[in-house]
């Protein structure tokens, strides 16, 4: 007779999970223990759409995430809710410890319950501590089985040089990440997550009648950011990973060891000014090097334009397309373009969904695109998906 297993809850299975990669963790963790981290500064930027580096200073040069660190927290909340392991209404309990944590928290009370959603949203606004111990303790049992799961997850995306030891990024002189693998962690969140993302988007938060301000005080405020996240300790310095979008580009940029925030807010605006510029530049030459180099033959009758050269006929029906951006998962890139019907209905009338697959730096992506748009309509139809925090691109639609 073959025995079924019974299911196991969502809890268990996470604490099994954290036992079972908590010792092939331990010989990797254990080396990098040994190497030093320090507040010096560091900063990666990445163009997410094509993936050049726009810039790059002490990127791989070990340092403290402090509260960056709820991002990879977030990351796996995030995959858990896609998995259906949790929704935004389950109920956390709040253990003692996690009510003790030291600021920054909502002060939650021992023994009380908050639902998901709130805890998302007030620790991408609020960088609440309180909040990600609970969170932790809730899936994995415990927050150093959590960190486990976490050092696993990072290792998985590729982020080498990264050892978590607390879902928050409290003190802990193990704990330590490098400014590419931050840029590395926030562009697989909107690559995989973009319906997420505007948890980190989110300006305010309210909590028990109390308004919380985003510790991200550029939001709002530098044209085309969207989020990501802060951190600060005083062994870290001060921190910013940033999603910028704007102009059709879409840039990550990462600063640590920041002086002030006011230091390390501003030196974030230089690094953006600078990377939409080369971006702009690098579209001018792509679009040049795309225009064909040999003459027609004379009295031969004109050929119809090609719309990847395209500026003859920009208006040109079913010449345009918009592109929702690129994921590691088809189901990813069929859920944004649902998304995106949701957000401009009117997507439905016009072109097709598609769904490409195509050789990316990190192995084969899927493409979300709804094709076949004339430009005004894509145009129109991307600068309101982009109202709603969410990647839009309009591209011209390749010719078969």
């Amino acid at each position: 007779m073959i025995r079924r297993r019974k299911p196991q809850a969502p809890r268990a299975r996470f604490r099994r999970l954290g036992r079972a990669i908590g010792a092939a963790l331990i010989a990797a963790a254990a080396a990098t223990a040994e190497r030093p981290a320090h507040a010096g500064y560091a900063a990666f930027v990445v163009d997410a759409g094509s993936g050049a580096v726009l810039h790059r200073e002490n990127a791989d040069t070990l340092n403290y995430p402090a509260s960056l660190t709820k991002m990879m927290t977030l990351y796996i909340v995030f995959e858990s809710l896609d998995h259906g392991v949790v929704s935004l209404d389950t109920k956390l309990p709040v253990s003692r410890r996690a009510a003790s944590r030291p600021p920054s928290k909502i002060g939650l009370r021992a023994g009380e319950k908050i639902a998901l959603g709130d805890a998302m949203r007030l620790m991408a606004v609020k960088s609440a501590n309180d909040v990600a111990t609970t969170i932790a303790e809730y899936f994995s049992g415990s927050e150093a089985a959590f960190a486990q799961l976490m050092t696993s997850r990072a290792r998985a995306l590729g982020m080498r040089n990264t050892t978590f030891r607390n879902a928050s990024g409290l003190p802990d002189r193990q704990q330590r990440t490098t400014a590419r693998d931050v840029a590395t962690l926030a562009l697989a969140i909107y690559e995989r997550f973009p319906h997420y993302t505007h948890f980190f988007a989110t300006r305010h938060a309210t909590w028990r009648g109390k308004r919380y301000r985003n510790t991200n005080r550029l939001l709002g405020v530098y044209p085309g950011m969207n989020g990501i996240k802060t951190g600060y300790i005083s062994a870290s310095g001060f921190n910013l990973a940033a999603s910028v979008e704007r102009d059709g580009f879409h840039i990550v940029a990462v600063v640590m060891g920041g002086e002030t925030s006011k230091r390390r807010n501003a030196r974030m605006r230089t690094l953006l000014d600078r990377a939409l510029a080369d971006a702009g530049r690098s579209r001018e030459f792509l679009a040049a090097v795309r225009r064909p180099r040999t003459k027609p033959t004379p009295g031969a009758p004109a050929s119809s334009p090609s719309p990847v050269a395209g500026a003859e006929n920009p208006n040109g029906s079913g010449a345009w397309s918009i592109q929702l951006g690129a994921y590691s998962e088809r189901d990813a890139a069929e859920r944004i373009l649902e998304v995106a019907h949701f957000v401009v209905p009117g997507l439905a009338a016009g072109g097709e969904r598609r769904v490409e697959t195509v050789a990316g730096q990190r192995g084969v992506l899927y493409r979300a695109r709804q094709v076949g748009l004339g430009e005004d309509e894509a145009r129109r139809a991307c600068g309101e998906i982009r109202r709603h925090n969410l990647p839009c691109l309009v591209v011209p639609t390749p010719t078969s």
